[in-house]
């Protein structure tokens, strides 16, 4: 499938479900408001419209679809913020993209081990006494943990461990190597 595709599959979900993964929304009668990020704004100016597609702050005049949303909030590109929103609304971004075509096997490998172990060090954080009393130390909130997925490694080698683990012999080496 094409970005084209892509694009389209995106403007089609709500853009109340991209937008409220960034701000709070409410609801006022048939309208949906939030607080406008794009200038200091004290009550909900920001107007999100599912049926149009579109959000729109009439105090400061900025607008636009899903897309525009994301590359203005936080400040990326259009395939960065294609990317951003399918990893919101659950798309597969490398099945619409050029770049899933040509996949090199070393980067796929090394995006795995970095993906699992990421995932690995996030569990093991909760079961650690010194991560408990370092993030309290540090005054760190669950939120603030989880947006920067935040981890434990405990003594010894629990990557090594993990790559070890895995049941084909190829693919064990193959990580291991990468």
């Amino acid at each position: 499938m094409s970005l084209e595709q892509l694009k389209q599959n995106i403007k089609d979900t709500p853009i109340s479900s991209v937008i409220g993964h960034y701000l709070p929304l409410t609801r006022r009668g048939t309208q949906t408001l939030a607080i406008c990020p794009f200038h200091h704004d004290t009550k909900p100016s920001l107007n999100v419209n599912d049926q149009k597609g579109m959000f729109m702050c009439f105090a400061c005049n900025t607008g636009g679809d899903h897309i525009t949303f994301v590359e203005k909030y936080k400040n990326l590109s259009f395939i960065e913020s294609l990317r951003e929103i399918s990893n919101i609304v659950g798309f597969d971004f490398e099945s619409f993209s050029s770049e899933g075509k040509n996949k090199n096997p070393e980067k796929e490998m090394a995006y795995k081990v970095f993906k699992n172990a990421n995932t690995m060090y996030q569990k093991l954080r909760s079961q650690a006494d010194s991560y408990l009393s370092f993030k309290s130390n540090r005054k760190i909130n669950d939120e603030t943990e989880n947006v920067f997925e935040l981890g434990f490694t405990p003594n010894g080698n629990a990557l090594l461990k993990y790559l070890n683990s895995i049941p084909s012999r190829e693919d064990r080496e193959f990580a291991l190597k990468v």
